[in-house]
């Protein structure tokens, strides 16, 4: 490797490894303000860990497979700044691995994103919420991501418009926030997706979910694994008339599409909630194959109670276990793409001791300072 010690070292946070002996996950290199530095995009603190200061000769060894532009205050420029500069082969083998990008509430422009994408090889999933691109920069998008040979989507109403018909993506989840008109008004009909997970839509439409239920087989005809929250058809659980007819319209599609794995998570953090859910799971064992439920906690919740159901059903017990893995032992109702990746590759579920790394920017008080006041926050807070 060249030497980059002229480069001035940088601020970045590592997550402590819980175990040194167990085979590393993924290498998670997310780009974001020293502000959030130890957390995922939502919010939640990973773990211990230390923030260092670090050479490049150092921070190039990691090779990420997963990277992540997080918050509207990313310093992807910073990021970008540095790793054009160094040279070759150092930012090819930086990059080789990477099978993930991600892109959360950031204001990367296409330019930013599509000089990463161009140090990319192959790419296996891409997320890009809440994006503001335009039209234009969208086909370039589209058309840096076809030569990627994409397979895994979290969509957008724009990736629903300029991504989803133009290649073979065979994973495909669908965020809270995405309209009904959105898919319905599609020309394509998705005989690629194989795994459909959807979050939610627009809240506050009656009779959403029925309707969805309804296009699926014509719009997904090809979907053998559904996950889907509940909130797609009630904020509350319960069961009551419309609970019953909904989960037979589920259970009819199951047989009519032959599905080998079915998921639905629920938020159930009540006495009422959690009832209504084994309601559910008992009418389903009367109608599905493998039918189980399990009851857990979101990670960081202090409760001794638990606040997160999932009912799995399917022929496919390994498609089963890769799903509770995701969910139960991940502790979320909302899996980050690598971690439901598997569904589609026949690669193993990733170590949840993944290795993590925080880039800030380039400037080390500056980073440093955000992230002292971040932690004299949270222990204000304790």
């Amino acid at each position: 490797m060249s030497n980059l010690s002229c480069y001035n070292p940088v601020a970045i946070w590592i997550k402590n490894r819980e175990s040194y002996v167990k085979q590393i996950g993924n290498v998670v290199l997310r780009i974001q303000s020293g502000y959030h530095f130890g957390e995922n995009f939502r919010g939640i603190a990973e773990g211990k860990g230390e923030l260092t200061d670090s050479n490049w000769d150092f921070i190039l060894q990691f090779k990420p497979t997963i990277i992540e532009i997080n918050h509207a205050a990313s310093p992807v420029s910073d990021f970008l700044k540095s790793v054009d500069l160094f040279p070759e082969p150092e930012t090819s083998l930086f990059f080789e691995k990477v099978k993930v990008v991600s892109v959360n509430s950031s204001y990367i422009t296409s330019e930013q994103l599509l000089s990463i994408l161009g140090k990319v090889t192959l790419l296996q999933g891409f997320s890009c919420k809440e994006a503001t691109f335009t039209e234009e920069e969208w086909v370039k998008i589209t058309a840096e991501l076809r030569r990627l040979n994409l397979r895994a989507v979290i969509s957008s109403d724009n990736i629903f418009r300029h991504l989803l018909n133009k290649y073979d993506v065979e994973l495909l989840v669908i965020p809270t926030g995405i309209s009904l008109e959105t898919i319905e008004s599609s020309q394509t009909e998705y005989v690629t997706i194989t795994s459909l997970f959807v979050e939610g839509l627009e809240n506050g439409i009656d009779g959403e979910a029925e309707k969805f239920f309804e296009l699926l087989p014509r719009k997904f005809p090809r979907v053998s694994t559904l996950v889907f929250d509940w909130s797609l058809v009630d904020t509350f659980t319960l069961f009551d008339k419309r609970t019953e007819d909904v989960i037979a319209t589920v259970a009819s599609i199951f047989r009519r599409m032959n599905f080998e794995a079915l998921a639905i998570t629920f938020y159930s953090p009540c006495e009422d909630t959690k009832q209504a859910v084994e309601q559910i799971s008992r009418y389903l064992k009367g109608q599905l194959p493998n039918v189980q439920l399990f009851k857990y906690s979101t990670k960081g919740f202090k409760s001794a109670e638990t606040n997160l159901s999932i009912i799995t059903a399917g022929h496919s017990t390994t498609k089963l276990d890769l799903i509770k893995r995701a969910f139960v032992d991940g502790m979320t109702s909302l899996p980050d793409l690598s971690r439901i990746l598997p569904l589609i590759t026949n690669e193993d579920v990733p170590s949840l001791d993944s290795t993590v790394m925080d880039f800030g920017g380039l400037n080390r008080d500056a980073v440093k300072k955000l992230f002292e006041d971040k932690q004299k926050e949270r222990n204000a807070e304790n």
